[in-house]
């Protein structure tokens, strides 16, 4: 009888200091990915804190985990623009506070600290349509679920205080921040893929800065240091992707680069059509010859990919595994998530 009695103890041990700290650690993940994107789905938080499950598994781990939290009011939920979302509350932040003084842990890339803990809860209500900045979110979310370096347009202003772009609009020098940076595997080396994002319609400020943007094909673009880059790293501007709310301000944008991105004396045009949204930018560069001549050679300089926002539903773009658009029309998901890697 008391064999049994110990051994029942023991169990008992065994069974509930694992989940101790497994469940502070979710709980963790979770404040953390509030505190980093202000605002998120649930949806979004089973993304990044279960990306290794299926969607229904997913989304039971985030949902329980999201009701503890509101429970205990670490975190706010409210309903936006006919949607739920979460935020991180003053309480919440006091708690990731604790949890980070506890066990203070690796930041991920490219961190070198961990960022400032700040509470969203109260700005919840002044956001009248937070799809953008959720989009953003979850462009982010899906490229670290496929083990990619992403940020952020917050996190890029945090990390390089000035843009990572300066261009010539209208003879003037203008700044340019993405809505998002994603970092590739590429066979010549990682690549830099500038995300914007268009829910609707651009002004003409903004239809100016898209196009600079795209006569930029090769620059030099400044991109936050990660692993044994510390600081900063300059990475050539090979890959823009515009996604849209619709397909009519994908052909809006279209309709407006087309006759202003030229090259050359003659003003040929600077877009060649691959399909399925996706175009060549073409840009001259001189190459050098032997005796020292100089010839002026055509090439690719970026790939450019303009379409709607292609994720036709939670599910199947958690279970996808992809990132939100699709290299060849019609197709959902790529048959390689990650085709928009090949070099030019």
């Amino acid at each position: 009888m008391h064999t049994t009695r110990a051994r029942r103890v023991h169990y008992d041990a065994q069974r509930y200091a694992h989940p101790h700290a497994q469940q502070q650690s979710l709980e963790r993940a979770v404040l953390e990915h509030l505190n980093r994107h202000r605002l998120l789905r649930a949806v979004d938080v089973a993304a990044a804190i279960a990306a290794d499950r299926r969607f229904e598994a997913a989304m039971s781990a985030a949902q329980r985990q999201l009701a503890r939290l509101v429970e205990d009011r670490l975190v706010q939920r409210s309903v936006v623009a006919h949607q739920t979302v979460y935020a991180l509350t003053q309480r919440g932040a006091y708690r990731l506070v604790e949890l980070r003084g506890d066990d203070p842990g690796t930041p991920p890339q490219p961190w070198t600290a961990w960022p400032a803990v700040r509470p969203s809860a109260r700005r919840v209500a002044d956001r009248s349509n937070p799809q953008h900045a959720l989009l953003i979110s979850q462009t982010v979310i899906a490229a670290e679920a496929l083990g990619l370096t992403a940020w952020t347009e917050t996190e890029l202003r945090a990390l390089l205080k000035t843009p990572p772009l300066t261009v010539a609009v209208d003879g003037k020098p203008r700044g340019l921040w993405p809505d998002a940076f994603i970092v590739l595997p590429g066979a010549s080396g990682p690549q830099l893929v500038w995300v914007e994002i268009d829910r609707s319609q651009r002004g003409s400020r903004r239809l100016a800065d898209l196009t600079a943007l795209v006569r930029a094909a090769g620059c030099a673009v400044r991109v936050p240091g990660s692993g044994s880059h510390e600081g900063e790293r300059i990475m050539p501007l090979r890959r823009i992707v515009v996604l849209t709310g619709s397909t009519g301000i994908a052909r809006a944008n279209l309709s407006h680069l087309l006759p202003r991105v030229t090259v050359g004396l003659t003003g040929d045009s600077g877009l060649v059509q691959r399909g399925g949204g996706l175009y060549d930018v073409l840009v001259d560069a001189e190459q050098r010859l032997s005796g020292g001549r100089v010839q002026t050679v055509r090439r690719v300089g970026a790939r450019l990919l303009v379409q709607p926002w292609s994720v036709p539903s939670p599910r199947e773009w958690f279970d996808s595994s992809a990132l939100p658009w699709s290299l060849s029309s019609g197709q959902w998901p790529p048959s390689r998530p990650l085709g928009f890697t090949a070099t030019p």
